[in-house]
């Protein structure tokens, strides 16, 4: 049956293909087999894209069914099919009976053969809200719905659900949706709705959402939204809160006693100006857990790394926090959660390992994404880097215009070096740095001394080094991608923090103070109350010379490779047969 529903996919495909874009290929054969079912549950004929009305009235068709039926039958798209093409279409059709539909809109719903982007919730993570959820009871709605993708992939085979609601913006949105329910025999009350603006005060016992990310939302829109919510987080919200302005509508619409589902991007769960919403939320228990999910698995033409924040009254004194960062399946270049891949998530998720105490989630800012919290007690005598340094600070911001503008010859009288995070390698710096005429640039401030801890502020793959005032020579200025610890050396020494923020541990902290999902940033605060080794000086000047004489041991090795390879260059060159 599957590989026979792929071909008729494929075969209307085909014939739309001609008349519309991959994107609306869906409505439109949405719209087509809607129109085919009304024609044959009421025997009614279906001619040039229309149902006979002479037939129909003499039916019990509902007034939703008409009102769904006169929206698509108005549609332009229709105007442009010609007679042949339209009987292909419905010929497809005609060969499945009535008990097939709801076997075909499941397929629909989740093969890859139409483009149906981001109006539709992946099977996978439904799969997985499903399983969060466990038996869903009682009263349901969907905010931000879509085509309502969640609910026919959840209740055509649920029947403990006394109530189906959904709000939904776009008008075509909601229509399809409307189809897809009645064709697959679902009671699904569908609101065209502001989620953020329109929502009534009823409470429901479940509530699923998967809001738009990185939504700009009008500050008229934002106040009204704000004002006419009753959640306890509503006076924390502001314009760039996107997100919680939609989870503050979800709280609003869950009963006490509920539970419900939301689906973010990571920005969500850890920036600052949120704080106060995520304290709220924590100390007020309605927080139940976190599965932080590995980035692409939003959809496919996205790398934004998303979570899912599951809600509910919550009287323990832990969140459950699952990093299922590394748990996915691939497909060719898409990222995906096998059913495998969800029971290995669920699993953590029910065991104590995914246990993360209020009073840690305290302690860091109730930041909610789990890596902050792995390997944290594993350094049993630490102090911070905050208790080491004197000064920090970021490089210069120099524009690529003035930048280009202002390269100078190596050794100009008066020029300054710039150092970026290009010039920075695992164990050296290289010494071949830009020089540029600093006249105009206030540089005074950024000029590195020697033995500055140097890291990188931003990109995925973290770099440090030491700077040498003997190798590189002349007034060194630091690049704004680059952060500087100025290290009081009597305290610390930094190539011993070189080593240290090298080993597995050391890279895991590290990883735990970056933020960002599109963009990885080194987080300041988080980096200064990063914890390291409280080891006395004496020991620390041991382990850093013994990396330095393996480091200058690394480096002669090198050098005789490029001295064998010249060698090797110059033997095959001299090589003659004339």
């Amino acid at each position: 049956m599957e590989n026979k529903i792929k071909q008729l996919f494929w075969n209307i495909s085909n014939v739309i293909r001609g008349y519309h874009s991959q994107r609306e290929m869906f409505d439109v054969f949405v719209s087509v087999f809607f129109l085919y079912y009304i024609s044959n549950k009421y025997n009614a004929d279906l001619r040039n894209v229309k149902v006979n009305r002479d037939q129909l009235a003499s039916k019990n068709i509902t007034s939703e069914e008409l009102n769904v039926l006169n929206y698509f039958e108005s549609l332009p798209y229709f105007n442009t099919f010609r007679k042949n093409d339209l009987d292909l279409v419905l010929n497809e059709l005609s060969k499945f009976d009535s008990s097939s539909y709801i076997y075909i809109i499941e397929q629909l719903l989740n093969i890859d053969h139409f483009e149906i982007g981001e109006a539709t919730t992946n099977l996978y993570l439904t799969k997985l809200s499903q399983r969060l959820f466990g038996d869903i009871e009682g009263s349901f709605a969907d905010l931000c719905s879509g085509y309502g993708t969640f609910i026919l992939n959840t209740f055509n085979k649920n029947n403990k659900t006394t109530k189906i609601e959904s709000y939904e913006l776009s008008d075509s949105n909601t229509y399809i949706q409307k189809a897809l329910s009645m064709i697959m025999g679902i009671d699904n009350n569908v609101h065209r709705a502001n989620v953020l603006t329109d929502l009534a005060n009823e409470k429901y016992d479940s509530v699923f959402s998967s809001p738009p990310l990185g939504l700009r939302v009008q500050r008229q829109i934002v106040e009204q939204s704000i004002h006419s919510s009753e959640s306890i987080i509503s006076s924390y919200l502001r314009a760039n809160s996107t997100e919680w302005l939609f989870i503050n509508k979800v709280l609003s619409s869950l009963k006490d006693t509920g539970k419900a589902v939301v689906i973010v991007s990571n920005g969500t769960l850890f920036k600052t100006v949120d704080e106060d919403i995520r304290k709220t939320i924590i100390e007020n228990n309605m927080l139940e857990g976190v599965i932080n999910l590995s980035s692409g698995l939003l959809g496919r033409h996205t790398g934004i790394e998303g979570s899912l924040l599951i809600f509910r009254n919550n009287k323990n004194n832990f969140i459950k926090m699952v990093d299922a960062s590394e748990i996915y399946s691939k497909e060719r270049h898409n990222k995906y959660l096998s059913d495998a891949d969800i029971d290995k998530i669920m699993k953590t998720y029910e065991s104590k390992e995914s246990h993360i105490s209020l009073d840690s989630l305290r302690d860091n800012d109730y930041v909610l994404l789990k890596k902050r919290y792995e390997f944290v007690g594993e350094l049993d005598d630490f102090i911070t880097v905050g208790d080491i340094i004197e000064d920090t600070f970021r490089g210069i911001q120099i524009s690529s215009r003035d930048y280009e503008k202002k390269i100078v010859k190596k050794g100009t009288e008066g020029s300054i070096q710039l150092l970026s995070l290009g010039n920075i390698s695992e164990h050296f710096i290289d010494p071949d740095l830009d020089t540029i005429n600093p006249e105009g640039i206030r540089y005074q401030r950024y000029i590195l001394e020697d033995g500055d801890f140097i890291i990188s502020a931003k990109g995925s793959k973290i770099k440090t080094s030491v700077y040498d005032k003997s190798i590189l020579k002349g007034v060194t200025v630091p690049l704004g991608n680059v952060m500087v610890l100025r290290i009081d050396k009597e305290k610390y020494n930094p190539h011993f923090l070189k080593v240290f923020l090298n080993t597995p541990l050391g890279l895991k902290l590290l990883e735990n103070a970056q933020t960002g999902s599109t963009i990885v940033n080194l987080n300041k605060k988080n980096l200064l109350e990063l914890k390291i080794p409280n080891v006395k000086i004496e020991e620390q000047n041991k382990i850093a010379v013994d990396y330095l004489v393996a480091v200058d041991s690394y480096s002669y090795a090198l050098k005789e490779v490029e001295k064998k390879q010249l060698e090797l260059d110059s033997f095959f060159k001299n090589q003659s047969w004339e």
